[in-house]
């Protein structure tokens, strides 16, 4: 259900004010309030005439079609979904490409030209720098979405700056072998930061929102904070006591054999004479680094895949063979237009600065605090804004400075993290990210090039650009104007939905534009009756008023614009003589933005073929080296009529379905830990059958305890019965003639529970030992015999402990800190359990070895696969 607007209380404000104004304000008033509408009515008419510029491409759009090419240093590479629906686009191919989950593929340019040859032709590459301020990378628009994505290395960077600086961790837990580390970072090593992923990937704003999240802190940190650096600077002797006093030294007590390195490449690259707090600061942290990466082998591995050695300054790489030190520096471009070739990006750059007035100090405050650590932010909102922002940029940052209790000196001097919050912004889109929607567009537009240096503009760009327009053609304009020709600019560009494309940047359109913008208005104000309007506008309730605006400029899914416009029609003419100017005043101002709606509107309606089209596709299922697709979705879009699948989906190879002219949708199979994820099908959600068993067999384990022993239990009676009731059971269920991987509803594992409580409700009543908690030295193999005997898993496998010395040796090689843990006890001693069940229904092994799986199984020898590789 929507929001709704209390209109009538409103225009019974807005109505009580306008009859108050003396009758010498109504005039100008009413005129001032109109002009809006004429310039959004010159909008729509350049809309509609130009869609080419300002809507997506139509399904039967001809021509060349753009993506980013991202620069980062020597590497170029594009989002795969963006490239590869491209592709679809200009070739006639239907279907698209989506990224699942939070994790965002990339392809280099090398790899697209190998894999799609001539394929690319019709593509336009263009140029588009990854920037990163000091401290944050610059977010990304993510293709065919509005959300926002970072490399998923410098979301490493920023993780790790929250924990040092934000909850401080390092500091509270002077033990870096206590649980706390190895279960976050074990966490994260799984699903985000991905140690054996060598293609760059972005991960989405959210999951980076979600991460911090998580790590949030719940419960005070150490008073000890990081102390100003002296007005001439520290020495290397001084930061190695300020590692000390932050107890970093209990933490890592090698950290100090670092800050040589560190201090030497911080002191080469200050930007004053002397080094300064910040400075500090960055010493510190990549001190820690350092520590953290030589301590946690995947984060190391993760950023050396990931192309992020020389980003930590005297980091020693194996995997790079030599040590690399961190060059680089971060300063704001002069000018946000790439190095200029031609005579047109010069030309263009006169409409892409926002102009003063359309700048508000709210707006450059919200894009501060989302570039701030969570930490930090809780009294940066305690400052007054300067009435206007131009100028006095400088102004708001110290401010906020002053008011963090030297917090914000980790980010340098007011004037460096205003820079570094200017480069934060640059991208497309931004008003939705940093959640300025209420202001006008705050962020000058980008110029971008192809491959043969060609300028091209985003879509969503070309709004800012109009809004600019407006702003030159109307110089001595108001805020309260600008907004309202914002949010009908806004609304605008919601028809483009979640596409991100660009288009040739012609400075002579944009010319054309402008130069048609005021012929337009022109002729539209000479044909107004603006007597007329004013005589209707001094006769209507403020309630009528309003009602009028909202029929211009539609926006009853925003509720909180409709707020804001009621506070600006509320304070709109306030300070005109009469009210008679009043009513001038808005006059002019609704007559402005209807006129310009439909200026714009005309253009909009001249192609809706360039609206984009939803496209029927097949998933690609993709696990390790193999490709599947479900046979029912096969079907299904080739409209044959099959067999009606429910608990049981069988699949299809690629090479089966080869010539059919469907578009396949790459779907990778997801696994936690522990479990597989679920995939939506027919019927509700599926997992792989091998899946379904593995997690079947470990509630078995850990659920049901069936294995272990129970009171005065006769043992021998128990584990026939037992091995009779999963033969036949299992058998049914998992048929290991089947070479083919398919799908298995969900509830399969639950279904298998009940059965086994049903067979054996009253045995498993009675009580079992517990898996005890592993002691901070961790455990060893001959504690891990220990506990199986412990558990009475003797009793049921005789043979388990045979089984150890490879479990552990497995176990102990993936340990995610320095050791083994309580969970990597349980991992343990449920893969000695599989082992033993494996090599007693021989018909299960058969299945698991046909459906790939037995690498799955730690420790697990497998006479099949000796077979195979024979």
């Amino acid at each position: 259900m929507k929001d709704t607007w209390d209109h009538s209380q409103v225009l019974l404000s807005l109505t009580t004010y306008y009859h108050s104004l003396p009758k010498g304000k109504k005039g100008p008033a009413m005129a001032h309030f109109l002009l809006p509408l004429v310039i959004v009515k010159c909008f729509t008419a350049i809309i509609d005439k130009r869609p080419e510029m300002f809507n997506p491409f139509a399904e039967n759009y001809k021509g060349p079609v753009a993506v980013r090419l991202f620069v980062d240093g020597d590497q170029k590479f594009l989002l795969k979904a963006e490239i590869v629906n491209a592709i679809n686009k200009t070739t006639g191919n239907k279907g698209d490409f989506k990224d699942e989950g939070h994790k965002i593929e990339t392809i280099s340019l090398e790899n697209v030209r190998e894999k799609f040859g001539g394929r690319i032709k019709n593509i336009e590459f263009i140029l588009t720098p990854y920037l990163r301020a000091k401290h944050r990378a610059v977010p990304i628009r993510e293709f065919d979405s509005d959300q926002f994505c970072i490399l998923a290395l410098d979301a490493f960077f920023e993780f790790f700056r929250r924990l040092i600086f934000g909850i401080k961790m390092f500091r509270k837990y002077r033990d870096p072998t206590c649980e706390i580390f190895p279960d976050i970072f074990d966490a994260f090593t799984k699903k985000t930061f991905l140690p054996d992923h060598k293609n760059l990937y972005f991960l989405r704003d959210k999951l980076i929102r979600e991460i911090m999240i998580y790590i949030a802190p719940e419960s005070e940190f150490p008073n000890k904070d990081v102390r100003n650096a002296k007005k001439d600077g520290f020495t290397v002797q001084n930061l190695k006591n300020e590692l000390a006093h932050l107890s970093l030294t209990e933490s890592f007590p090698e950290i100090q054999n670092y800050a040589e390195a560190v201090y030497s490449e911080i002191e080469k690259n200050k930007k004053g004479d002397v080094l300064r707090t910040c400075d500090l600061f960055d010493a510190i942290e990549q001190c820690l680094l350092i520590c953290v990466l030589e301590n946690y082998p995947k984060f190391k591995k993760f950023v050396h895949n990931q192309k992020g050695c020389h980003r930590v300054i005297g980091l020693n790489c194996d995997s790079c063979r030599t040590t690399v030190k961190k060059d680089q520096k971060i300063e704001a471009p002069r000018s946000k237009i790439l190095p200029e070739k031609d005579q047109k990006i010069a030309d263009a750059s006169q409409f892409l600065e926002i102009l003063d007035n359309a700048l508000t100090p709210m707006g450059l405050h919200k894009e501060a605090m989302y570039y701030i650590i969570d930490e930090i932010r809780p009294n940066l909102d305690k400052i007054k804004y300067p009435k206007i922002i131009s100028g006095y940029e400088k102004e708001l940052f110290q401010s906020m400075m002053k008011v963090s209790n030297q917090k914000l000196e980790m980010y340098g001097s007011a004037e460096e993290l205003l820079e570094n919050v200017k480069i934060y912004r640059s991208f497309p889109k931004s008003h939705k990210f940093f959640l300025t929607d209420l202001e006008p567009f705050q962020t000058t537009p980008t110029i971008y090039r192809n491959l043969n240096e060609n300028p091209y503009i985003c879509k969503h760009d070309l709004f800012v650009i109009l809004q600019n327009l407006v702003a030159k053609i109307f110089k001595n304009s108001d805020l309260e104007f600008l907004t309202i020709v914002a949010y009908h600019l806004k609304q605008q560009a919601e028809k483009l939905e979640d596409s991100m494309e660009f288009v040739p940047l012609d400075t002579n359109v944009l010319k054309d534009i402008q130069e048609e913008l005021r012929i337009d208005m022109s002729r539209r104000l000479k044909a107004h009756n603006h007597r007329k309007l004013k005589i209707e506008m001094s006769q209507l309730s403020y309630q009528k008023i309003i009602e009028k605006f909202k029929k211009i400029t539609p926006i009853d899914c925003y509720p909180n614009r409709h707020d804001r416009i009621e506070t600006l029609i509320k304070h709109y003419g306030r300070t005109a003589k009469n009210e008679r100017a009043r009513i001038e005043e808005l006059s002019t101002l609704y007559t402005a933005t209807r006129i310009t709606v439909e200026c714009l509107q005309n253009v909009i309606e001249k192609h809706p073929e360039l609206f984009l089209p939803d496209r029927k596709t097949v998933r690609l299922f993709e696990d390790g080296d193999e490709q599947f697709v479900m046979r029912s979705e096969v079907l299904d879009i080739l409209r044959t009529k099959g067999t009606p699948e429910h608990i049981y989906l069988s699949t299809m190879k690629l090479s089966d379905i080869s010539g059919k002219n469907i578009e396949f949708i790459r779907y990778p199979i997801h696994r936690a830990k522990h479990c597989a994820v679920p995939i939506p099908g027919p019927s509700g959600f599926y997992v792989l059958a091998v899946d379904s068993l593995l997690e079947t067999l470990k509630m078995m384990i850990f659920g049901l305890k069936l294995f272990q022993k129970r009171g005065n239990w006769d043992v021998d009676r128990w584990r026939i019965q037992l091995m009779d009731a999963m033969g036949p059971m299992f058998n049914t269920v998992y048929k290991k003639e089947e070479k083919d991987p398919y799908f298995f509803h969900h509830e399969i594992v639950n279904v298998c529970r009940q059965q086994f409580l049903e067979c054996f409700g009253n045995t498993l009543n009675l009580p079992t030992a517990d898996i005890r908690s592993v002691q901070p030295q961790g455990f060893t193999l001959e504690d891990l015999k220990i506990e199986l005997t412990h558990l009475g898993l003797t009793d049921m496998f005789p043979d388990i402990l045979y089984h150890t010395g490879r479990v552990y040796s497995e176990i102990e090689k993936n340990k995610k800190g320095r050791c083994l843990r309580t969970c990597d006890l349980y991992y343990a001693i449920e893969n000695c359990q599989l082992i033993c069940i494996f090599n007693r229904i021989i018909n299960l092994k058969i299945f698991l070895h046909n459906q790939k799986g037995c690498k799955r199984v730690l420790g697990l020898e497998c006479e099949y696969c000796d077979k195979d590789e024979q």
